[in-house]
């Protein structure tokens, strides 16, 4: 599936938005790892553009995860959700994980949940998904807002 590019690297050429994309979905490579060479990607594109583009975003997504942790700590998921909830934002903040080690702990997490649990917790993550894509969208281009569209109706009619 072909996400959309953050608007920074609107004009970027091919060869940029291959490396990127071998970056982002590099399976071996730590979320560490991938940050440290997506920064390096960034600084080697002798663009200010993109490299203020890609530093504003990574500070974005930094305030995401933590404003993820204060709805989570003033929502009104009950006590084993809200445990839940901790666990897996704790889990997303771990830097010395690959993709494929984040998504197998955050199904032992899902997992260990009772089924009226998850479904808390699963309404409660949505509504934060359907929020954080909002701030994504507006921050967005006209075609990249429609990409992002299609993208999100796609993986709707998948589930």
């Amino acid at each position: 599936m072909k996400y959309p590019y953050p608007d920074y690297l609107d004009g970027a050429s091919k060869k940029a938005l291959e490396s990127f994309d071998m970056i982002r979905m590099n399976k071996t490579a730590t979320k560490a790892q991938k940050q440290m060479m997506l920064d390096e990607w960034a600084k080697m594109q002798g663009n200010d553009t993109v490299l203020a583009g890609y530093m504003e975003s990574k500070d974005e997504m930094m305030k995401m995860g933590q404003e993820t942790m204060t709805k989570i700590e003033n929502s009104k998921l009950s006590d084993e959700a809200k445990m839940a909830a901790v666990r897996i934002a704790k889990l997303e903040m771990q830097q010395d994980l690959t993709d494929e080690e984040m998504s197998a702990k955050y199904l032992r997490i899902l997992q260990s949940l009772k089924p009226e649990v998850r479904k808390e917790l699963r309404m409660f993550m949505d509504m934060q998904q359907m929020d954080m894509v909002h701030k994504m969208m507006a921050a967005m281009d006209s075609t990249n807002r429609m990409n992002m569209m299609m993208m999100m109706t796609t993986m709707t009619t998948m589930s």
